[in-house]
């Protein structure tokens, strides 16, 4: 029979309340014109909160280094991705 792993609640639901959080500042970042700074603020806030629902409710905490190897070969990928279209975008 496999074992089953009973995790605590409470992570889930500070996670829960951060990215309510972030919700909330990422629609006043919207509201405001910040300039230069409204999309990169919002990118920030977009990825953090991402972060946190790969950290926490992918269990991503508790991964294996091959999970972790992963994470990181498609997180160059996209860099190298970003890397090209900007360097595109830059040269027009």
């Amino acid at each position: 029979m496999a074992s089953v792993e009973h995790h605590s609640l409470k992570p889930y639901f500070v996670v829960y309340g951060l990215l309510m959080l972030g919700l909330v500042a990422t629609v006043w970042v919207a509201y405001f014109d910040l300039g230069v700074l409204g999309t990169p603020l919002a990118m920030l806030i977009a990825t953090t909160k991402a972060s946190l629902v790969v950290w926490i409710f992918m269990h991503v905490k508790e991964a294996t280094p091959m999970i972790w190897v992963t994470i990181l070969m498609g997180l160059v990928g996209l860099a190298i991705g970003f890397i090209f279209l900007f360097s595109d975008y830059l040269a027009r």
